[in-house]
């Protein structure tokens, strides 16, 4: 158990900055969402439209309802892309961090609206 903290501790050393880098990234993507609701609130009904049609495409055509089968399919949906950008990150880093980005965008954009 010692050894196997010593390992996750030392590769989170080793990757600090990148983790740094990230974290930076995703604060400045959520705030520019968050600027982006206040400055043109209006974009509200594009984005419900982009992500409903992203969540027909997950459900299978189905009306998006919000039930326990429908946030279980969407979680497995992210999980695989997750994985797919993880590993094509290998290949193309630019895609994982765009990825990142957008997502957080659009919480802080979600945010903004609710706040």
């Amino acid at each position: 158990m010692t050894k196997l903290w010593e390992f996750y501790k030392h590769l989170l050393q080793q990757n600090a900055a990148w983790l740094r880098g990230i974290t930076w990234w995703a604060a400045a993507s959520a705030g520019a969402g968050v600027l982006t609701a206040a400055v043109a609130p209006e974009l509200l009904a594009k984005l419900q439209r982009f992500l409903d049609e992203i969540f027909r495409e997950i459900l299978g055509g189905e009306e998006v309802i919000l039930n326990f089968r429908s946030a279980v399919l969407i979680f497995k949906n992210n999980f695989a892309a997750g994985g797919v950008l993880l590993f094509l990150g290998i290949f193309f880093g630019i895609l994982p961090v765009v990825s990142v980005g957008l997502n957080f965008f659009i919480l802080g954009f979600l945010l903004g609206i609710f706040l």
